[in-house]
């Protein structure tokens, strides 16, 4: 299975030692782990984030954009959503951030004429559909992003 990284919003600071990298000290705070830390901690892991006093409010994970032209990288964002659903759901998060990706091969925050293309957005539904699946099986409320460079350029969209 691959692993991606897991980016949790967080209602309280975190230890250092419980996060390999704290990248704000700020009391709302996020941090990247890997979803190994949910192995170690898989018996309970709502009750370790709780025991400590930390409140998920909201999920979100890296994983290859759900609108990739290539159908086995596209699959493999669906099934790492998939997986973050159950995750989600194991720590009561509030939400899981959905991120629908981009086209421009240069970075993912730069316009590209194919971003709002049908084949784009088609793509996005697609994927979309069978995330919904899981997060309704597992009781868990997707947000998804939008942005001017997304597939998703205006609220209408959304």
């Amino acid at each position: 299975m691959d692993s991606y990284p897991v980016i949790l919003l967080l209602s309280t600071k975190i230890p250092p030692s419980v996060c390999r990298r704290q990248t704000s000290p700020v009391h709302t705070s996020h941090f990247q782990t890997y979803l190994t830390l949910f192995h170690r901690i898989s018996s309970e892991p709502k009750q370790f984030w709780l025991i400590k006093g930390i409140w998920v409010t909201q999920s979100n994970a890296q994983y290859p954009f759900l609108v990739n032209k290539e159908d086995a990288l596209r699959a493999k964002g669906v099934q790492a959503v998939q997986k973050m659903c159950q995750i989600a759901r194991l720590l009561n998060a509030a939400t899981l951030y959905v991120q629908p990706g981009r086209i421009n091969p240069r970075g993912p925050w730069l316009p590209h004429p194919e971003n709002t293309d049908p084949a784009t957005v088609e793509r996005l539904v697609s994927s979309l559909r069978g995330i919904a699946s899981a997060a309704e099986s597992e009781g868990v409320c997707l947000v998804l992003e939008g942005h001017v460079v997304s597939p998703l350029p205006t609220p209408e969209k959304v």
